[in-house]
């Protein structure tokens, strides 16, 4: 199975660290409640490349920005990712948490020189009050684009 989003854990653990009360439903944000901070990314690990099969290093580093409103968090992390076998690219995930709904979005892109592409996405919808997905895309789903 790939690990590409293997990281996701320490992401987790900042988000989980921002919030000590758990949330209302009724509970209206205000601006000047928001905390926003950013933490360095750093990541390392093996994957399988789906354009060839083969087993490569995955190098991810970016920023992880947490915004965290009156118990409802907003995690964005920017990140730039290489691989050992050519691959580079950019990506995105946004992390939503309200209290009764998580929103996990990723969308990378990686290229290489001699044109080969792939993506990496995932799609998570939870209803966390019945702890059950509404919408799974499953773990992150690798494609080979060309």
């Amino acid at each position: 199975m790939p690990r590409m989003l293997r990281w996701i854990g320490t992401a987790g653990f900042v988000l989980a660290a921002c919030t000590d009360t758990p949330v209302s439903p009724d509970t209206t944000p205000t601006l000047s409640a928001a905390t926003r901070f950013e933490v360095p990314l750093f990541e390392e690990f093996d994957d399988i490349n789906p354009c060839s099969g083969l087993t490569m290093t995955v190098t991810i580093s970016g920023t992880i920005g947490v915004i965290d409103q009156d118990g409802r968090e907003l995690l964005k992390i920017q990140e730039d990712m290489s691989t050992s076998d050519g691959f580079a690219g950019r990506g995105r995930v946004e992390d939503i948490l309200n209290g009764r709904n998580e929103i996990l979005r990723i969308e990378d892109m990686l290229s290489s020189a001699d044109g080969g592409r792939f993506r990496v996405q995932r799609l998570l919808v939870a209803d966390l009050v019945n702890g059950v997905p509404r919408v799974t895309s499953g773990g992150p789903v690798l494609t080979c684009v060309r």
